[in-house]
């Protein structure tokens, strides 16, 4: 089985998951290619790309605020930042760096924390405090209170879970001897 990377977010999975697009789902492809002007409807896309797509379309997207390429975004961001702050933690392990200066690994590793959480929740905190969404056409303010506050309590979730976690990670660092 050879992989395959869908070309409109960019997640990899094996070949046969792959949902290709034909011809009948011509309002799909042209919202598609409106966000991706570079993709063709012979590439296909995963399964999850399509779906929200079709939802974007039929105007079910109600719980999420962010769209694949900001999700694309956040997950890169994540990543890096949290490769920025182990890296870090770990200078400061083995440079036997003082307490107090490790605390700063907190920092990078909270933001790669709250970054990967938002994209897999499909929901930016900053944005659901807000009241608004970006679907990867430019902000828009959430017009039902309902779906604003389901977003909202989600946001806050995740800035929790963030703090949390990189609470317990900065503790590793800051107290970890070699």
């Amino acid at each position: 089985m050879s992989g395959y990377k869908c070309p409109l977010c960019g997640e990899a999975m094996e070949r046969d998951l792959v949902k290709y697009l034909d011809h009948t789902n011509g309002h799909v492809i042209d919202q598609i290619k409106k966000q991706h002007p570079e993709w063709i409807a012979a590439d296909g896309g995963c399964q999850s790309c399509v779906q929200y797509y079709e939802k974007q379309l039929s105007g079910e997207i109600e719980d999420t605020n962010i769209g694949p390429e900001g999700r694309r975004r956040r997950k890169n961001t994540g990543i890096l930042a949290l490769i920025a702050g182990t890296g870090l933690g770990t200078y400061f392990i083995f440079s036997n760096a003082s307490q107090a200066a490790r605390m700063w690994t907190f920092l990078p590793i909270f933001a790669g924390i709250f970054c990967l959480l938002q994209a897999k929740q499909r929901t930016c905190s900053i944005l659901a405090e807000i009241g608004s969404r970006d679907m990867d056409q430019g902000r828009q303010k959430i017009t039902n209170a309902e779906i604003t506050e389901k977003l909202r309590a989600r946001g806050r979730k995740i800035i929790f879970k963030a703090v949390i976690f990189a609470a317990a990670l900065t503790a590793v660092f800051v107290y970890l001897r070699v």
